[in-house]
């Protein structure tokens, strides 16, 4: 489950102060900058609807199962592997993110992408068992000699 929530809406508007009317556009600036949204993650409530929506795109599967056969992989490497925008990779790793089944770390100017090491058991047994299925279809084949050959030529 993922909650966004702002700040300000939860009562801890600290704008209110009614120090002086001149300072008051300043704090509001400030906090907007400073504390733009909450994100709080449970990543034990994910629903086999939400799940199985997630998968169902080809790119977003294809990406799940390169992250299933590393530790972690840039954002370069899947358009390397994939042949696709970083704009295409980026927007679906924001939908596997939003529903919690994978992590990011922002590396100078890259973002790399793992599983999430906190996902409940049942949902990553489920997502190993669905990795392992689709191990000797194509795409996921030819996707696979490619990473490997990209792993030994190096990447960014």
């Amino acid at each position: 489950m993922v909650v966004k929530s702002r700040l300000f809406s939860h009562g801890l508007n600290l704008i209110q102060f009614k120090i002086r009317n001149q300072f008051s556009f300043c704090y509001k600036a400030i906090f907007n900058v400073a504390y733009s949204h909450i994100q709080i993650y449970d990543y034990s409530m994910i629903n086999a609807t939400g799940f199985f929506k997630t998968l169902s795109d080809a790119t977003r599967l294809r990406c799940l199962f390169l992250l299933s056969q590393c530790k972690s992989l840039c954002v370069c490497d899947f358009m390397e592997i994939l042949d696709a925008p970083q704009s295409r990779i980026s927007r679906h790793f924001k939908y596997l993110r939003d529903a919690g089944l994978v992590v990011d770390e922002r590396r100078d100017q890259w973002v790399h992408y793992r599983i999430n090491p906190e996902l409940a058991p049942e949902w990553r047994d489920m997502l190993k068992q669905n990795m392992n299925h689709v191990r000797g279809q194509e795409p996921f084949v030819n996707d696979l000699e490619r990473l490997k050959v990209y792993q030994e030529k190096g990447c960014c």
